[in-house]
C-alpha cells in the first residue's frame, strides 16, 4: 500500500512539475492547464492535486488570467464585447466569469472608441477606392470584429468627417 502511495505522489509530482513548466511559458485557465495535462497522459487525480496546488500558490487563476485577456486583447486586436465572451469561452472561462469581466473591462464607451479608431484606419487604408466601396471594406472589417451596425456606421461616418477634414486643413 505505501508503494502505491508512493507512486501516487510521484505521478502528482511530475503532473506539478509539467503544469508549473507549462505556466512559465505563458498563462492558462484551470480548463486550458487541466486539458494540457491529460494530453500528457497524467491521471486524473494527479491532474486534480496538481492544479490545487497552482491554485493554493496563485499561479492559476480565471478570474486574473480572464481580466488580462480581455485588457491585452483590447489593446492588441479590438473586439466588440460579445465576442471577447466567445474567446474567453474557447481558452476554458465559464460564460459567468467571462461576462463578468467583460461587463466591467468593456464598457460601451471603450467599444465605440475602439470601433472608430479601426474604422479610421482603414478608412485611410482605402483611399483610393470609391466612397461606396470603402464604406462596405470598412463596415465589413468592423462586423468581423464583432461590432453592431449602429456602432459601425458611426464609426464610418467619424472617420469620413476625419478625413474630410483633414483633407481641407491641408
Amino acid at each position: 500500500m505505501g508503494r502505491d502511495r508512493s507512486l501516487l505522489k510521484a505521478d502528482e509530482d511530475a503532473a506539478l512539475k509539467a503544469a508549473l513548466k507549462l505556466l512559465a511559458r505563458r498563462a492558462y485557465s484551470e480548463r486550458k492547464l487541466s486539458e494540457k495535462l491529460r494530453d500528457k497522459g497524467f491521471d486524473e487525480a494527479a491532474i486534480r492535486e496538481a492544479l490545487a496546488e497552482c491554485r493554493r500558490k496563485n499561479f492559476v487563476n480565471d478570474r486574473d488570467f480572464a481580466k488580462n485577456f480581455v485588457e491585452r486583447r483590447l489593446e492588441a486586436r479590438p473586439r466588440a464585447g460579445h465576442v471577447l465572451i466567445g474567446e474567453l469561452l474557447k481558452q476554458g472561462i465559464s460564460l459567468r466569469l467571462a461576462r463578468e469581466i467583460v461587463e466591467q473591462e468593456v464598457t460601451g464607451e471603450i467599444e465605440s472608441q475602439s470601433a472608430k479608431e479601426m474604422a479610421k484606419k482603414k478608412w485611410k487604408q482605402f483611399a483610393a477606392l470609391s466612397p461606396e466601396i470603402r464604406f462596405r471594406r470598412v463596415g465589413s472589417y468592423l462586423a468581423r470584429r464583432g461590432y453592431s451596425w449602429d456602432t459601425i456606421s458611426e464609426a464610418i461616418r467619424e472617420a469620413q468627417a476625419a478625413l474630410q477634414k483633414g483633407e481641407k486643413d491641408e
